[in-house]
């Protein structure tokens, strides 16, 4: 390391091989910030809203029905913003990013074509065993996208966006609807459940699977 950090040693040091450790470290900062973001947008905009107090306002009076209104919008529009969010980061270049098939893809992709050729099972042995609902739905993704990183991927993607959902629903239910909005738009850009949803592993079934079995009641969630 040189003694001056002068802009030429900069943009050589970035060139180096070193960048990809260096973004290893800086991608989950980068992605809590916009999490923090999106997270003092929607308090933000529930503040504004809930100042109006329509409950205290005259029927007529304008500012009760300009709140009314609001509040009819306000979660359809947060709702869909998130989930355009989730489902653009989950696509785009899926493909490449991450660079390359992980052995462990390449052996579910494997099972999900033996699949396709007319051989089910309830366990695949393969790779220290795989439990079978994983590997149909790749299979399922394989037969309609084709056997590309694609294919094999797109399973994840879909219980990525599936674990959004879910998070929205068992968090308004357990307390509120903003509270629900927060939590889904943390998973929706948070590091490690995007990155998640960008390999073909079987973990990413997991979360979906746990938020579906809860129930919530009364205010609790009970498992």
């Amino acid at each position: 390391m040189p003694s001056t950090f002068n802009s030429k040693g900069v943009i050589s040091f970035l060139r180096s091989s070193d960048r990809v450790s260096i973004y290893t470290w800086i991608a989950p900062v980068d992605w809590m910030a916009a999490a923090t973001v999106a997270q003092c947008g929607i308090n933000f905009a529930f503040c504004r809203i809930s100042r109006a107090r329509p409950d205290r306002l005259v029927p007529n009076d304008r500012a009760h029905a300009f709140a009314m209104n609001t509040r009819r919008w306000i979660v359809p529009t947060f709702a869909c913003l998130i989930a355009v969010v989730a489902i653009v980061l989950r696509l785009y270049r899926l493909d490449t990013i991450p660079p390359g098939l992980q052995h462990d893809e390449v052996f579910h992709g494997h099972d999900a074509v033996t699949v396709l050729l007319g051989h089910p099972a309830i366990y695949f042995p393969s790779n220290a065993g795989n439990e079978p609902l994983y590997i149909y739905l790749t299979a399922g993704t394989i037969a309609l996208l084709g056997k590309n990183p694609w294919g094999i991927r797109m399973a994840a993607v879909l219980c990525g966006l599936a674990t959004v959902l879910f998070t929205g629903l068992w968090i308004r239910r357990a307390y509120n609807m903003r509270t629900a909005l927060i939590a889904s738009a943390l998973v929706a850009v948070t590091f490690w459940p995007l990155f998640m949803s960008r390999v073909g592993l079987r973990s990413a079934a997991l979360p979906r699977w746990r938020r579906r079995r809860h129930g919530c009641s009364g205010g609790r969630c009970r498992e």
